[in-house]
């Protein structure tokens, strides 16, 4: 099954690699304001904004950033999702391996990192978590999208 478009967070910055995965392969995509996650998608005419997104995450470093200093907010956003049953995918364009080894710039413990982690996950605040290649990112959310939809219909 496939998505009608993707949708993209008008805040998403660093979204080349995305843009040229979907120009390459003519999966028309959509840019504005997403109120919780980075993407989302439209499929048989309805938008899933507000019902499933991904956020995506560029760096361990932008993800030790959220669970540190910018945590409030970051948490308001997934309590947000929460609220009104949306469920949130975390992407990180990272390795797992790459918290245990702390290959990553912030102070922020590895055992606090993946306690975090696993906290929000059994808090549901987060659907599911997954770790990837930068290039592999794109074609990893569209099928995402559509194992959602799958599972969905």
């Amino acid at each position: 099954m496939n998505i009608d478009k993707v949708i993209i967070d008008t805040r998403e910055k660093k979204i080349y690699h995305i843009l040229k995965y979907l120009k390459k392969n003519n999966i028309q995509f959509e840019i504005k304001k997403i109120d919780s996650g980075d993407y989302s998608f439209w499929f048989r005419d309805k938008d899933y904004s507000n019902i499933f997104s991904i956020e995506r995450k560029a760096s361990l470093d932008e993800l030790a950033l959220n669970f540190t200093k910018t945590r409030k907010t970051f948490k308001e956003e997934f309590n947000r999702a929460k609220n009104r049953n949306q469920d949130i995918i975390l992407l990180v364009e990272s390795n797992y391996k790459n918290i245990k080894m702390h290959n990553y710039r912030s102070k922020f413990h590895p055992n606090a990192f993946l306690a975090s982690l696993k906290s929000w996950k059994e808090k549901g605040l987060i659907a599911e978590i997954y770790f990837g290649k930068k290039e592999n990112t794109a074609e990893f959310m569209i099928k995402i999208f559509e194992q959602y939809i799958k599972k969905k219909l």
